[in-house]
């Protein structure tokens, strides 16, 4: 997705089991039409949007993002706080919850498991400050292992909370990898455009 802005307002809901055609009916179903498609490119994910009012001030997007290789809802727009609610009824079956997320996290153990997780911890925090998430990547500034410390710093260029950014300057200075230290470096210089390094929305 890459970074938002801190100001902007938005909502993301992780898939678990649910197609493109499984979100497209819903849609259909409750008489959302479609907004616009985004067709992948090397740097963006494919995304259909649709209109929560039929003007575009509030869009529901489904991603499928290969960056991290998930699948999610962003509701974003002037209705975030009315609309988003609805769609997490909508897809309650296939919405991952925090609870599920961090449980996963708890019983990661292999390189693959610790860095799957800490993609859907990124890309399901939400837009306001949440101490949980924001510990569990301080964690990760002491992992041993350096492509799951090069996952978190990915991993927080999807979380818009100026606090991120005290996190990824510690990556970017101390780090013991260069590479996870370019990557933390160039997430820091794109705070001040608020692009981050996945696609900008």
């Amino acid at each position: 997705m890459g970074l938002l802005k801190s100001t902007d307002s938005y909502e993301i809901m992780l898939l678990k089991n649910a197609t493109r055609k499984d979100v497209m009916n819903t849609f259909h179903f409750n008489r959302w039409p479609i907004w616009t498609e985004i067709q992948r490119t090397e740097k963006q994910p494919y995304q259909l949007v649709w209109s929560a009012d039929n003007k575009g001030k509030t869009l529901i997007s489904h991603i499928q993002d290969f960056i991290v290789n998930l699948d999610y809802l962003l509701v974003r727009g002037e209705n975030v706080l009315e609309i988003a609610p609805k769609v997490r009824s909508l897809f309650q079956q296939h919405i991952f919850t925090k609870e599920e997320i961090l449980h996963l996290w708890a019983q990661a153990q292999t390189q693959n498991e610790k860095i799957k997780s800490i993609y859907q911890i990124g890309v399901s925090a939400s837009s306001t400050f949440d101490l949980d998430v924001y510990a569990i990547f301080g964690t990760l500034v002491n992992e041993s292992d350096n492509e799951v410390r090069l996952a978190a710093v990915w991993s927080m260029s999807y979380i818009a909370w100026p606090q991120i950014q005290e996190l990824v300057h510690k990556y970017a200075v101390s780090d013991s990898d260069s590479e996870v230290r370019d990557v933390a470096q160039a997430l820091l210089r794109t705070y001040e455009t608020g692009i981050g390094l996945g696609f900008s929305l």
